[in-house]
This record gives structure tokens, C-alpha cells and sequence, in this order.
């Protein structure tokens, strides 16, 4: 429940309690006191001041059960204040770790070569960074070419491409590997389900990418991202 919803209640509760009040006040006369003063207002000091006592009661009562409710609705919303500021800190944590992810991917392998670099460029590849190399070489397995010779080169280029991408690779998995567990765990405590979705959608190709050049070894991540 928003914390908004919690402040409409207490406002609520305190708006009613007057006219809940003298309703009690006036019943309570009705119910004991009319019938014995016939239906008027007495003129028995004595019964008045007994009268007083019944209202005291009630009153007491009353502010007893306001103390409550207004205390277990502000536990309400205390929890649901520490529920909401655990999610926002998930929410920074992926947030972050996709980060690093991108990261990784914007810069350039560190065991690149001058071989593959101009190989790449023979291949019309712009920037030399992971992200494009992962999509060459995906490329190179999931688009066959139909000329074997060209098929070759292509497999070639893949195959220096995994031995070039490997570590930055294996960085990228163990980051999503942890965007997955904080996703899941997003979820169980209630987070929204379009966040989730967001991230499946954003690192899809990805992971689509990894996995079928052979560089992605957890079931999780195609699970999760390739449903």
C-alpha cells in the first residue's frame, strides 16, 4: 500500500471520531437516561453527573482505540516505507551493475590484435569494442554463408574473436549472473514486473550472442534472457 494511503486513513479516522463521539454521547442518553426522565432533558444533578460518568467511559475507550488504530497504522507504513527503500536500493544495484555491463562492452578487448583488428576492418566493422566483435561473430553462426570459402573466413574471424574476448566475456557473464539474482529477488519482494522485463529486452541480444558462440555457460542467463 502507498504510504499516501496510510495518511488518508489517519485523516479519515480523525474526521470521523467527532461525529462517532457525540452519536455514542447521544445514544447512550437515548438508551439509559431518556426513558427514566420521560423522553426530556432531566433535571436530576444526580442523574447528570451519572450521565458523565457513562460519557467519560466512552470517551476513554474511544482515545484507547484510536491510540491503537493510529499505531498499527503507522507500523503499516513504516514497513512499507522499509519494504520500498529495499526495493530502490535494488533498483541502484542493477542499475549499477548494468553499468559495468555496457561498460565492458563500449571498450575494446585487451588482448585485441593488430591481426584481428585489421581483419575486422576487412570485414566493414567500425568501432573495435566487445560489443561488435560478440555480433560478428554471432553473426558468423547464426548467418551462415552459402559460399563455403567465405563460410571459412567467417569461422576463422570467430574463432580469433573467442580467444580475443574471452576474459571480458566471462566478466560480462558473472555481471549478469548478478543482474539475474537481483532481479529474481526484485521480484519476491514485490518489485514491478517491467523492470524485469526492461533489462530481458535490453540484454537479449546479448546473451544471444554469447551463447552461440559457445562464450555463456550458465542455463540461468538463457533461461531468464532467452525465454
Amino acid at each position: 500500500m502507498h504510504p499516501f494511503r496510510y495518511v488518508g486513513s489517519v485523516v479519515g479516522f480523525l474526521v470521523l471520531m467527532p461525529f462517532t463521539a457525540i452519536a455514542s454521547v447521544v445514544g447512550v442518553y437515548i438508551w439509559i437516561f431518556a426513558p427514566s426522565s420521560g423522553w426530556t432533558l432531566s433535571r436530576d444533578s444526580e442523574q447528570w453527573a451519572r450521565f458523565g460518568e457513562y460519557v467519560g467511559g466512552i470517551f476513554g475507550v474511544a482515545a484507547f482505540v484510536g491510540v491503537l488504530v493510529t499505531i498499527y497504522i503507522q507500523r503499516q507504513q513504516i514497513r512499507e516505507q522499509r519494504d520500498q527503500f529495499q526495493l530502490d536500493e535494488m533498483q541502484r544495484l542493477m542499475t549499477g551493475i548494468s553499468g559495468t555491463i555496457d561498460a565492458v562492452l563500449a571498450a575494446e578487448p585487451q588482448r585485441m590484435t593488430d591481426r584481428l583488428r585489421a581483419k575486422m576492418r576487412e570485414n566493414g566493422s567500425g568501432p573495435m569494442s566487445l560489443y561488435a566483435m560478440l555480433r560478428v561473430a554471432g553473426s558468423a553462426v547464426a548467418l551462415p554463408a552459402a559460399d563455403p570459402l567465405i563460410q571459412a573466413q567467417y569461422d576463422d574471424l570467430r574463432k580469433r574473436i573467442v580467444s580475443s574476448v574471452s576474459v571480458e566475456a566471462g566478466l560480462v557473464e558473472a555481471e549478469l549472473e548478478q543482474l539475474f539474482w537481483c532481479l529474481e529477488e526484485y521480484a519476491n519482494a514485490g518489485g514491478n514486473p517491467i523492470i524485469a522485463r526492461f533489462y530481458q529486452r535490453r540484454y537479449k541480444e546479448l546473451v544471444l550472442m554469447l551463447s552461440v558462440t559457445g562464450l555463456i555457460k550458465s542455463p540461468n542467463l538463457e533461461r531468464f534472457f532467452l525465454p
